[in-house]
């Protein structure tokens, strides 16, 4: 289990430890004027449960003896309210109220409940806490760790170093003035504790909101430089696709042109021979390139179309892709390489002189 150490501090030169042996019965054994307690924690939530529960049934409990113009008492545990006031770095007021005492009465309608004391405490922002000394909670949260030696009982509770330390004791029946002057004096003198701690909280909360604020600036700025970085890496990697698709078609271009030259040397040396002049077979023939250039020769009407193409290959003109297209009337002599059955131009109708047109099918 984990403990809360609460600091009893006064302006006595001397401080002990006071014993599980203690306890408010002894109050002839107990010093008042300083003392270190240990506040137990750690206890199951159902605790924590019955303990709010109690002191909101102390709170009705006290407005219904005692009236609603009152402190307004924390509702919670008496570790609560010391968290909560350690946390909210403010003063904590602790009063144990004692039933059976003859002054009880009288200290909570003249003093407690007086409006100069609750508007006091209030313009202070003081949180408050109570407990009945007749509960379970009362009496083990609140009079084990701080052992009233008498009642009506009040205990200022506040900061230093960091640790919940009480700073005033106010004990037995006294006048309302002299219970607002005490409490005003012990708030001024360690006010300047509260003040610091708040200074250097803020501080903690201003480097933190610095450090926050330049690790989100890195982290824009390593997102952006990352961004930038994706960016010319994409860019870089685009290029080199560019560069190798260019370089792949400029390789399959070189190939293809190199096939086609072949192609060329091959078919031009393939051409028979022209027909004579007197030969009954032969018919000339015009070939036009789409550049206005011609070509013409005499063929043989026993020739096959594959010759024709061989021949227009001689030209430097040739397009790569191409087929002949006649013009009267209008038709496409397509030449399948693959093909066993190519026909002849006697099988086309060229068997007199005629006018055939290169039309160019190479791609861009």
């Amino acid at each position: 289990m984990s403990l809360i150490k609460i600091v009893v501090q006064s302006d006595a030169r001397h401080e002990h430890s006071l014993s599980s042996n203690n306890n408010v019965d002894q109050p002839n054994r107990f010093d008042p004027s300083t003392h270190t307690v240990h506040l137990l924690i750690g206890r199951r939530a159902t605790g924590d449960r019955r303990q709010v529960v109690n002191s909101i049934a102390f709170l009705e409990a006290f407005q219904r003896d005692f009236g609603e113009r009152c402190p307004t008492f924390y509702r919670g545990s008496y570790k609560q309210a010391v968290n909560s006031a350690k946390e909210g770095l403010q003063f904590l007021l602790v009063y144990i109220h004692s039933r059976m005492h003859q002054d009880t009465d009288t200290f909570c309608r003249e003093v407690l409940c007086n409006e100069q004391f609750v508007e006091f405490i209030n313009n202070n922002q003081v949180l408050t806490w109570g407990g009945d000394v007749d509960t379970y909670e009362g009496y083990r949260e609140a009079c084990e760790a701080l052992r009233p030696a008498t009642f009506p009982f009040l205990a200022v509770i506040s900061q230093r170093d960091n640790k919940m330390v009480v700073v005033k004791r106010i004990e037995g029946l006294l006048e309302l003035d002299e219970v607002v002057a005490m409490l005003k004096q012990t708030f001024e003198d360690n006010e300047p504790y509260l003040v610091v701690a708040r200074d250097e909280r803020n501080q903690r909360i201003t480097n933190q909101l610095l450090r926050e604020q330049q690790d989100a600036a890195y982290q824009e700025s390593l997102r952006a430089d990352q961004e930038k970085e994706r960016i010319k890496r994409a860019e870089s990697e685009r290029l080199e696709k560019e560069r190798e698709e260019e370089n792949r078609k400029a390789k399959e271009a070189e190939e293809k042109l190199e096939r086609y030259k072949s192609e060329r040397i091959m078919r031009a040396n393939r051409v028979p021979a022209e027909p004579t002049v007197d030969d009954p077979n032969a018919v000339r023939i015009i070939i036009k390139f789409p550049s206005g250039s011609r070509l013409e020769r005499r063929f043989s009407t026993k020739d096959t179309l594959e010759t024709l193409y061989d021949y227009i290959h001689k030209s430097d003109e040739v397009p790569m892709e191409f087929v002949i297209v006649t013009n009267f009337p209008r038709k496409t002599l397509t030449y399948d390489p693959d093909s066993t059955n190519i026909p002849t131009l006697e099988e086309l109708g060229i068997t007199r002189p005629s006018m055939l047109f290169i039309q160019d099918e190479t791609d861009d």
